[in-house]
């Protein structure tokens, strides 16, 4: 059976960020009424779920799509695949760290995936439905820290910031070097994606690399203003949050 090719913007596409949403704010509902009830358990077990399994998923559908030869799918080292685990076990453990690389990349990096997808193929495809798993997942958990826990990230927030960024370039490092030895294009350090993105704007190969990590520290701080006005606003005699 013949796929058609995924445009982004299209029917599909926002027919899944619709549900996403509409699950999303359900989650956080349920959290902020009663995190103890059916409702939030079961909604965040899924939502750890999905983040678990994205990766298989993502393998399972190459699999059964014929895809065997790219390694770019087949291994779970993209960023949103390593972020799927990230999110599952800050869901899980609530640990600051795992909290804030969860946060800040979730929404600075996996969510541009979400609106601009790098995706061949689209609805029914088995590798529209791993893709699409993968990154609502990750921005679900991102979304569900602050805005159903309570989830706030350490201060200073420059420091906060600082973490996330050393960690990103650790990664970026490690997986440059894969890069070479597999002929792959994680994290796009090789080359910036097929389909068109933020970085067809943001200047050639290798300079664009440079470009991301000015505009990783701006969209960090960005996302780091509502904690900034909270901690403002605090009545006299009120705790810290």
């Amino acid at each position: 059976m013949p796929f058609a090719s995924f445009t982004a913007g299209s029917a599909s596409h926002w027919s899944v960020i619709l549900v996403f949403l509409s699950y999303l704010a359900l989650t956080v509902w349920a959290h902020r009424h009663d995190p103890r009830s059916a409702l939030a358990r079961w909604t965040r077990g899924i939502l750890i779920f999905l983040n678990l399994t994205a990766a298989t998923s993502t393998v399972a559908s190459h699999y059964y799509s014929g895809l065997t030869e790219d390694l770019d799918n087949l291994l779970p080292l993209h960023l949103c695949d390593v972020m799927g685990f990230v999110a599952a076990f800050a869901l899980l453990s609530r640990h600051p760290l795992l909290c804030e690389l969860t946060y800040y990349l979730g929404l600075g990096a996996t969510l541009q995936g979400l609106l601009t997808p790098n995706l061949p193929y689209d609805y029914p495809h088995p590798v529209f439905f791993s893709f699409f798993q993968l990154h609502a997942a990750v921005v679900g958990a991102a979304l569900l820290l602050p805005l159903g826990d309570g989830w706030r990230p350490r201060r200073p927030l420059w420091k906060s910031i600082l973490r996330v960024i050393l960690i990103s370039d650790l990664y970026l490092l490690t997986v440059y070097f894969l890069n070479l030895r597999l002929d792959t294009n994680f994290a796009f350090v090789m080359h910036k994606p097929e389909n068109p993105s933020l970085f067809d704007h943001l200047g050639p190969h290798p300079w664009y690399l440079l470009t991301v990590q000015a505009l990783a520290i701006l969209v960090m701080a960005l996302l780091s203003l509502p904690f900034i006005s909270r901690r403002q606003s605090r009545r006299p005699g009120a705790p810290a949050l």
